[in-house]
């Protein structure tokens, strides 16, 4: 194989993996604190899926938004969307080492309690589910039903004594907002997704087959 069809061939093969990549931004607000807020993604094939929030200590997420810090303490969890809805993976905020790289500490706190995880897993359907802190998941399935449902400012009265919504542990007022990146391995994902243009490297790479094409008339 001659040098340029190779160079064409790593090229287009460049295009096909970025191509591939997907990534979902969502954000929004809880209006209660037993709320939970899911979302649905397809993996046409095998490969490792991450997730990870921004609302605790704010950032900037994949979108290029930028999210507020001061949100309530996240967990997230991961679950097959089939059969029996199996619970597969969580990410507890307050647990140690739940902090996402390059995820902020939150400047009223001082804590860094958003949640990232990452899981490989085979093609299928799928969803994550976010809770705020302490609404966990009795498991092993998710219809099994989560600690605080129908405790809609369960919160207010466990840390703060009184009626209140999105009260962190140390009684603190936070928003009720949040903010979740989902990292997905291809292109078969559910609402949100967006795909990557070719761009530049498709035409590059058919720059140079019709160069080379050209090149063989003239000889």
């Amino acid at each position: 194989m001659n040098t340029v069809f190779r160079i064409a061939i790593t090229i287009c093969s460049l295009w096909a993996f970025s191509a591939q990549a997907t990534i979902l931004s969502y954000t929004g607000i809880f209006s209660s604190d037993d709320q939970i807020q899911t979302f649905a993604f397809s993996l046409g094939t095998a490969g490792t899926v991450s997730a990870r929030t921004w609302s605790f200590g704010g950032g900037t997420n994949a979108a290029g938004t930028v999210i507020a810090d001061g949100g309530f303490a996240p967990d997230i969890w991961l679950f097959s969307a089939s059969g029996t809805q199996d619970f597969l993976q969580h990410a507890l905020a307050c647990n140690i080492g739940s902090c996402p790289i390059g995820a902020n500490t939150d400047p009223t706190s001082q804590n860094c309690w958003d949640v990232g995880l990452e899981i490989a897993l085979a093609a299928g359907d799928y969803f994550i589910a976010l809770t705020q802190d302490d609404n966990t998941a009795f498991g092993p399935f998710y219809t099994d039903g989560f600690s605080r449902d129908g405790q809609g400012n369960f919160t207010g009265p466990t840390y703060l004594g009184q009626d209140g919504q999105c009260i962190m542990v140390d009684g603190s007022q936070r928003s009720c907002g949040w903010a979740l990146d989902i990292a997905l391995p291809d292109a078969t994902s559910g609402p949100g997704g967006a795909v990557p243009e070719p761009g530049s490297l498709a035409l590059l790479a058919g720059g140079f087959l019709a160069w080379r094409s050209m090149r063989r008339r003239s000889i």
